[in-house]
């Protein structure tokens, strides 16, 4: 787990530029930069065949604003950060999930880091907007940065469920806490389901225990992960709908970062915490940091 080299993909919004001095002045701050905007040109209708340039026309003839923006956007981060660091710029034009993939993968990226989702009218569409496909394709973790507060995270949330992700993003989030000096808390939410299965086979005199034993079961192995990963962290077992528990441990913690998990394949289909990955990234109020990537044959 490293930072030392991080896409940042903006679109010129106030979002992304938000995004990318936080990224860089906060979470990453000793990191090499890549600041990539890919411009999305779409089809013309058929009744403006022939009168509508070619896209490699378009593309040729924003080059040298594009380039502009993003050299004035590199300035920026440089003189605010602090930092000594290499800041890049590189202009692509195509889907932006799968250019900035291609991008993180020229640079051997260890992350791709984007603004909060958001379209907005014209040749360039804002590039937040394509969060949960970038994760879906990305072979590194992707840090989607919104409503960020002006420091490094302080409070970072990990939920995990009990799939092949869960020690990828506890050790993240293990990684990012001794990084920042951050407090980490454990989030496992218990299935209503399971529990009501365990209800109708256990018999009537334990019938009142079963909820308290499955909880003991959890914290138990969530233990054993932290020791397996070599550290420590507060531990929280709820009940009920998990992305709703997510969203109340969120706002009970005041987390500064969420870091879930997610598998390929399905991409944020299955996830942790099943599809709980696309709706935090949708509904909380804080950087959500996705972790694990597709599966590579």
């Amino acid at each position: 787990m490293k930072m030392e080299t991080i896409v940042i993909g903006v679109d010129f919004s106030e979002a992304a530029d938000a995004a990318a001095q936080w990224t860089t002045r906060y979470f990453a701050p000793d990191g090499d930069v890549r600041l990539v905007h890919v411009l999305d040109i779409e089809h013309p209708p058929r009744f403006l065949a022939g009168r509508y340039p070619p896209r490699e026309r378009l593309f040729e003839g924003m080059r040298q604003s594009v380039e502009k923006r993003l050299g004035d956007l590199a300035a920026t981060l440089v003189s605010r950060s602090g930092a000594s660091r290499r800041v890049e710029t590189e202009m692509r034009h195509g889907r932006p999930p799968e250019e900035l993939v291609e991008a993180a993968r020229a640079a051997s990226a260890d992350l791709i880091a984007i603004g909060e989702h958001g379209q907005r009218p014209g040749v360039c569409r804002s590039l937040g907007s394509t969060a949960e496909r970038l994760v879906r394709v990305s072979p590194v973790p992707v840090l989607v940065a919104k409503l960020m507060v002006r420091s490094k995270p302080s409070r970072i949330l990990v939920p995990i469920d009990d799939s092949e992700t869960a020690t990828t993003a506890l050790g993240w989030g293990l990684f990012l806490a001794r990084r920042f000096g951050a407090d980490l808390t454990v989030l496992h939410v218990l299935s209503l389901t399971i529990l009501a299965h365990l209800h109708l086979v256990s018999p009537p005199s334990k019938a009142d225990r079963v909820e308290h034993e499955v909880e003991e079961s959890a914290r138990n192995w969530i233990r054993g992960l932290l020791n397996e990963l070599g550290g420590s962290a507060e531990i929280l077992i709820a009940c009920g709908e998990p992305r709703y528990e997510v969203f109340a441990a969120a706002t009970r913690l005041d987390a500064e970062l969420i870091v879930v998990g997610s598998r390929g394949s399905g991409g944020v289909a299955r996830t942790v915490l099943g599809s709980v990955a696309t709706a935090v990234m949708r509904g909380v109020s804080c950087p959500v940091l996705v972790v694990g990537g597709p599966e590579r044959s």
